[in-house]
């Protein structure tokens, strides 16, 4: 598989988290009854991070770039702004 092809499919699975990511509420004492909403919160968003993190290494793998010394760098090879 290409890199581009690679990259904008990642891009989509990232898009499906954080899609489902926002459509859920944000009400903190809903979170601390509903332990199956939690759950599936922590997971979808466990997942957006790591689909960034995997388009920062094939980013990296593809131009024969050293490997990052943290994630940071990885997420900002990925266009993701970090603090």
């Amino acid at each position: 598989m290409k890199t581009k092809e690679k990259i904008a499919r990642k891009i989509k699975n990232m898009q499906g988290f954080v899609d489902f990511l926002r459509n859920q509420p944000a009400e903190e004492d809903e979170l601390l009854n509903n332990y199956l909403l939690k759950s599936a919160i922590e997971r979808n968003l466990q997942l957006a991070i790591e689909s960034a993190l995997d388009i920062g290494e094939v980013i990296i793998s593809s131009e024969n770039m050293e490997k990052p010394e943290n994630y940071r760098i990885s997420l900002q090879y990925s266009g993701i702004r970090t603090p």
